[in-house]
């Protein structure tokens, strides 16, 4: 029998510590380019719900603005109807008024003591009147169907300036105030007249 040996491993040949070492550098490599990978795809995930949640907030700016045009416009939409019917109760106030100064026109005809200058004055007068009241009742309706149109590009979802609405329903309401001026001073005289 021979010398013993102390040779390790005990069966087949020895490994080199190189060898040993590939499979944990191999399995660390692996596992840190899943780490790598999955980190990635998280940052890109956050990047995707960072961009959503910027348009989210956006879109609920934008509809929020467009609530509040929205009740502007109504709001406008409201008193206009209000200016429309008040003017045309106007009118209606003054065509019965001119009926019953045409009346009065024709009694005071037959009267000596009025001369053909006053009549004629009173005539311009109502007549100035009529048409003042006829355009300001066109006017307001005008402009209440450029505040409807206006109202509905708005709730289409169009961006909508108010600004040419409300300069536009100052005019008006200058127009339709020298109109019943024009026929209080109709009125005026022809009770002067009488």
């Amino acid at each position: 029998m021979g010398p013993p040996t102390d040779a390790w491993p005990p069966h087949g040949p020895a490994l080199l510590p190189s060898a040993r070492r590939w499979p944990r550098t191999l399995a660390l490599l692996i596992l840190l380019g899943l780490a790598a990978a999955g980190t990635g795809i998280a940052v890109e995930q956050r990047s995707v719900a960072a961009e959503w949640r910027q348009r989210a907030e956006t879109l609920e700016q934008q509809r929020d603005d467009a609530i509040g045009r929205s009740e502007a416009l109504a709001a406008q939409l409201s008193e206009l109807g209000t200016l429309v019917q008040l003017s045309a109760e106007d009118l209606a106030n003054l065509e019965e008024r001119l009926a019953e100064l045409a009346s009065e026109k024709a009694r005071a005809e037959d009267r000596v003591a009025l001369t053909r200058e006053e009549l004629r004055t009173l005539a311009e007068r109502v007549a100035s009147a009529s048409r003042l009241l006829n355009a300001c009742v066109d006017d307001l309706l005008a402009l209440q169907q450029q505040t409807v149109s206006a109202f509905n590009r708005l709730a289409g979802g169009a961006s909508v300036d108010v600004t040419p609405l409300n300069e536009r329903l100052e005019e008006v309401r200058g127009t339709c105030t020298v109109a019943r001026q024009a026929g209080a001073d109709a009125v005026a005289l022809a009770s002067r007249l009488r």
